[in-house]
């Protein structure tokens, strides 16, 4: 196969990949037919499964996506934020914002559909979901033992906490809303961090 054939594969199994999420979001992964994404891709539905075996590959290959694109741009904003546990801190939550609100369909379709997949699928998914939280979790542990984290809770509490503010900006995040995705990511973490109580 030629680069350019390869180059030409790749890019119209992206373009799958983005149509699919896309229909997923609004219409929920159990609800979305084959036959609505090859018409959403304007090719027949016999040209669909020649790059793709069945509708959970596509979810499969979403998921790992959004999680990877996460985790990435977390930890090479941390590892660009220094030593200082405050610093690392702050930067994981603004790359974590930053990966998940670049592609929406895919992380929203991630977060909503995963339970979808079956068997070793799914182990592989929420492992390398598993992996990323604990690696956060580690990060929060380092800012308690540092003493600029408060030890009330535990890390891992802390990091469910966390996340579970984060993951939540699918819901309500417009791409043409008031919050720039830098905006929402201070805001995320000003929330967090510094807290809304004025005294």
């Amino acid at each position: 196969m030629s680069d350019q054939a390869t180059h030409d594969r790749g890019a119209t199994a992206q373009r799958i990949l983005v149509d699919a999420a896309a229909l997923f979001r609004r219409l929920g992964y159990e609800r979305t037919t084959t036959r609505e994404i090859s018409e959403a891709l304007g090719i027949r539905k016999a040209s669909l499964y020649h790059h793709v075996s069945s509708k959970e590959d596509l979810l499969y290959e979403i998921c790992l996506a959004a999680l990877r694109d996460v985790e990435v741009g977390a930890q090479e904003a941390v590892a660009a934020a220094g030593d200082d546990p405050q610093d690392r801190l702050r930067a994981m939550v603004h790359g974590h914002t930053l990966a998940m609100l670049a592609n929406v369909n895919f992380s929203h379709t991630m977060l909503t559909d995963m339970r979808s997949l079956s068997g070793e699928r799914l182990q592989q998914v929420v492992a390398l979901r598993d992996r990323y939280e604990t690696w956060a979790e580690g990060l929060i542990a380092a800012g308690q033992k540092a003493g600029v984290v408060k030890s009330k809770h535990s890390a891992k509490q802390l990091t469910l906490g966390l996340f579970n503010m984060l993951n939540w900006t699918m819901f309500w995040y417009r791409a043409d809303g008031d919050l720039t995705p830098d905006e929402v990511a201070e805001l995320l973490g000003g929330i967090y961090f510094d807290g809304v109580f004025t005294g």
